[in-house]
Parts: C-alpha cells; sequence; structure tokens
C-alpha cells in the first residue's frame, strides 16, 4: 500500500521577515533536549543546525531580521551540543563528530568516534558527552577533541529517549519506545 505524507511546518521568528514567506530546503531534526523541538543550540551571533543528511549549517543570527548560512559541515547529524569552542553531534549511523566552531564562519570537522548503535542525542558538559542510542546511554571522553573516546555504555531495562548532563551527573527520560 502506498502511502503518500505532506508536512508544512511553521517557525515563529521575532522581527520583519523578508521576504515574509520562504522555504528551508533541508530536513531539520529534533531539538536535544526537547523531543518535539528540532535540533538547534545558539552561542551568541551563530545557531547551529542539526539537518540531517543535509549537515550541520552554521546560521548568523546576528540580524534577526535576515539570517544567512554562515558555514555548513557536510556529516549526518541528527542532534548537536556545544560546549566552548567545539560542537558535537550525533547521528544515526552511530557516529559521533566533534567540529571546530572557534571561527564559526569556517567551521571544521576536528574528530569522530563509531558508537555501538544509532544514536538519537547527546548532551556535554566540560570533556564528557552522553549520547542516547535507544537503548543505551554512552558516556563519551572529549578531553582531546581531535579524538573523542568512548568510555562506558550504560544499558537500562527500558529505552532512553533523551540526556542532559551536567558534568557529574547524567539525567535521562526512560520509557516504552
Amino acid at each position: 500500500k502506498e502511502r503518500t505524507v505532506d508536512k508544512t511546518y511553521h517557525a515563529l521568528v521575532q522581527g520583519l521577515m523578508d521576504p515574509p514567506r520562504g522555504t528551508i530546503d533541508a530536513p531539520i531534526d529534533r531539538h536535544p533536549k526537547h523531543e518535539y523541538r528540532w535540533a538547534v543550540v545558539t552561542d551568541g551571533s551563530f545557531a547551529y543546525v542539526a539537518a540531517d543528511s543535509a549537515g550541520v549549517f552554521v546560521v548568523d543570527v546576528s540580524d534577526p531580521e535576515t539570517p544567512a548560512i554562515a558555514g555548513h559541515v557536510g556529516v549526518f547529524a541528527n542532534d548537536v551540543d556545544l560546549e566552548g569552542d567545539y560542537l558535537c553531534t550525533v547521528a544515526l549511523s552511530g557516529d559521533l563528530h566533534v567540529i571546530d566552531v572557534q571561527d564559526p564562519r569556517h567551521p571544521a570537522l576536528v574528530g569522530s568516534c563509531a558508537l555501538p548503535r544509532s544514536s538519537s542525542s547527546i548532551s556535554v558538559c566540560g570533556r564528557y558527552g552522553c549520547v542516547t542510542t535507544g537503548t543505551a546511554l554512552c558516556v563519551i571522553d572529549l578531553i582531546s577533541p581531535r579524538s573523542p573516546m568512548l568510555r562506558g555504555v550504560f544499558e537500562p531495562l527500558e529505552y532512553i529517549h533523551q540526556v542532559s548532563f551536567d558534568g557529574t551527573h547524567a539525567y535521562a527520560s526512560l520509557g516504552n519506545n
């Protein structure tokens, strides 16, 4: 049986839009901490967007009336989190990528790490990151951004939806898939 899906998404924007209508021609994935939102993190004048197979977009939002793409890295990304000058991404492919965004207009992929399963969310604080893979919580050591390392895997009896990490404790939402 063939099925066709037609979806229209709306964005709330503060300020005047010129033009008032437009198209985002790339998939945007879920927000890292709130499943009902899309995956975008901000830092000052820049927003970092996980756009699935279209990669990671850096958007200059210094003038909210005219946001502009400032940079791009071609990695699969379903979720993003920012720690200092490094943006960490995870993808359903099971890869974690570290992107140097010290110069947001010229983001550079500097490291990566294979994870045991496809990953859905990431939370980074200091030298560690926590990644959910649905059935496991992976702890990643990011002390060397060029060579992140898997340090541990915790497998609870329930599905892990999201994680928030404060540097000492990981808080995860658990439940049925």
